[in-house]
């Protein structure tokens, strides 16, 4: 197989919406006593309406081991396993490599028609194309019944500028 020496990775992909508080503590728990005996796993979550839970499995590399707190999203699969395999020939990807420690970055972009949205750190800022609609803290306002719109002003203007950047790239590749 074209794969042999590659170390095998494995990813699950799952959406829940999970809001009641006593389910997440009990699922909490259960991933981190996982988590504490796991060798060769790193789990990624979501928060509330945007659980993605995802696995990456290799039997015998102790690197693999935890949670990670960065945000996820299914773009950043394919440029998280090439980087894992050490893949360095040039591909175009819109994700992030997760495994790659120098980047920082922490966002996702997500389209819930008719609404883009890019989570950010703790907040989500939902943009309609031409204005923003609303920017939330969705760590604490699962539900997102608090709009703090003009909040935190210089982070949501960095957020906008990077989401218009990111569809203008998108629009442009297609």
């Amino acid at each position: 197989c074209f794969l042999d020496g590659f170390p095998s990775l494995l990813y699950s992909i799952g959406t829940g919406n999970v809001h009641r508080q006593d389910k997440r503590a009990r699922s909490k728990r259960r991933r981190q006593r996982f988590h504490q005996q796991a060798v060769g796993f790193l789990v990624l979550y979501g928060r509330g309406f945007y659980d993605i839970p995802i696995l990456f499995f290799h039997p015998s590399d102790s690197t693999l081991i935890g949670m990670s707190d960065r945000i996820f999203g299914q773009t950043d699969i394919t440029p998280s396993i090439l980087g894992y395999l050490n893949y360095d020939k040039p591909y175009f990807a819109f994700g992030k490599d997760i495994f790659n420690k120098a980047d920082t970055t922490n966002f996702v972009i997500d389209y819930y028609s008719p609404i883009f949205q890019i989570f950010q750190d703790s907040l989500l800022l939902q943009f309609d194309g031409e204005k923003k609609l609303g920017v939330y803290n969705y760590f604490n306002d699962l539900g997102l019944k608090d709009n703090i719109i003009g909040k935190y002003p210089a982070q949501e203007q960095e957020m906008e500028n990077r989401l218009k950047a990111e569809l203008q790239t998108y629009v442009e590749c297609m």
